[in-house]
């Protein structure tokens, strides 16, 4: 198996975003330090904004690491170059129910790959940002998803790793001449912890300044 983003491609972009983000924002950092320097990670960030990626993106940078996106396959493919893993949604299929049989086994045979590939990121040391709550929710913190947080912990088991997991929250604030964007990484929590969904959940509305709900 072998990475399926182009690092040069995926530095290009970053670079390049961050430039952009700085001419017409204000950005500002919170908890670079929990940010792992090496070794894997989970990062599970707040979704409420098209510009998330790119503030996570940038995250990243700034803590000298790279990482890779889940996103849904209807996305443009040339995503996969810049750190994007394809995932096709159940719940997008539809058709009649002999086309929705085979959509969902051509699905879950894609989805099956996806996660091997995932596994085999973690064990290159690389880390993996994913959006827990499965889609875009603004202005409140949805349920989080656990399968990402099942497979870490599958991870760890079969490669003797440890994987943090980083909350990460993003709050837009409105102001002139720059709009602020505020980025903050939590405290790293053990993927084995009790209660961990609730506590990411609660983690992100706190980094994002939104009350869970």
């Amino acid at each position: 198996m072998k990475l399926r983003r182009s690092n040069f491609s995926y530095d290009f972009c970053q670079y390049s975003t961050q430039f952009l983000m700085h001419c017409t924002h204000k950005i500002v950092y919170d908890g670079l330090e929990n940010i792992p320097e090496k070794g894997p990670a989970l990062v599970l960030a707040k979704h409420q904004s098209y510009l998330d990626i790119i503030a996570e993106g940038m995250l990243l940078r700034t803590c000298k690491r790279r990482g890779s996106w889940l996103m849904k396959s209807g996305l443009p493919g040339v995503l996969e170059y810049l750190g994007g893993i394809k995932i096709q949604r159940l719940k997008d299929v539809n058709g009649n129910r002999e086309k929705m049989r085979v959509q969902v086994h051509d699905a879950k045979q894609f989805n099956a790959d996806s996660a091997e590939y995932i596994m085999w990121l973690y064990s290159q040391q690389e880390i993996v940002v994913v959006h827990p709550e499965g889609t875009r929710i603004p202005g409140k913190v949805g349920a989080i998803k656990k399968n990402m947080i099942e497979a870490a912990k599958e991870a760890e088991s079969m490669y003797n790793l440890k994987i943090p997991l980083i909350p990460v929250g993003i709050e837009y604030l409105p102001s002139f001449p720059f709009s602020t964007v505020h980025i903050s990484a939590g405290n790293p929590v053990d993927a084995s912890a009790q209660g961990v969904e609730e506590i990411i959940k609660s983690e992100i509305g706190k980094l994002s300044y939104i009350k869970a709900r």
